[in-house]
């Protein structure tokens, strides 16, 4: 308890110090570095082959040539027809209008 009153103004300067060494790391250490040229000269190169390459895609013209060769023609569709099923109830969980049972018939468990 002495220790604590003859030096007060030190221990205090001291938590001070912690607390802004801890703001510091905290909230005003900026964790990202700025972007400068050279950080972005492989992004940038990416960037421009995408953009040649995107380029060069839209110049492609495809012909309806294929549809009309005898290859083409001369194959079969396996295709099966889906016939037509019944609907079933509009909501299924709603019980049934014309009576029934509408309790289920499993008992419950005798738990204790």
């Amino acid at each position: 308890m002495a220790f604590l009153k003859q030096n007060k103004l030190l221990l205090g300067a001291a938590v001070l110090g912690v607390c802004a060494l801890l703001y510091y790391f905290v909230f005003a250490a900026d964790t990202t570095p700025p972007l400068t040229e050279t950080d972005m000269g492989a992004e940038t190169l990416v960037t421009q082959e995408l953009l040649v390459t995107l380029s060069s895609l839209r110049s492609i013209e495809l012909s309806n040539a294929i549809f009309t060769e005898p290859v083409f023609l001369s194959l079969t569709d396996f295709g099966v027809v889906i016939p037509q099923e019944p609907v079933g109830r509009r909501n299924p969980f709603l019980p049934y209008a014309g009576g029934g049972q509408t309790t289920s018939s499993i008992k419950p468990l005798n738990v204790r």
